[in-house]
């Protein structure tokens, strides 16, 4: 997988779990091809407990397409 600096850069309005999660997510997405639909899955894979997925999952969930399908970088 490569990474796009500048699209990497353009998250800086992240915050560190958020920016972490999103990493994570994009990872299994490219090696899976998808991302599963339930949040405790989604949660696992971002390395967040269900109250911090809870927290950053609205703006992770704004870099993906729809149901998880990746948008950005």
């Amino acid at each position: 997988m490569k990474i796009n600096v500048v699209n990497e850069l353009s998250l800086s309005h992240l915050t560190a779990a958020e920016y972490g999660a999103y990493v994570r997510l994009k990872m299994h997405f490219w090696l899976h091809g998808c991302l599963p639909a339930d949040d405790g899955c989604l949660a696992r894979i971002a390395s967040a407990d269900p109250d911090e997925w809870a927290e950053i999952r609205p703006a992770v969930k704004a870099l993906f397409r729809g149901e998880f399908r990746k948008a950005h970088g």
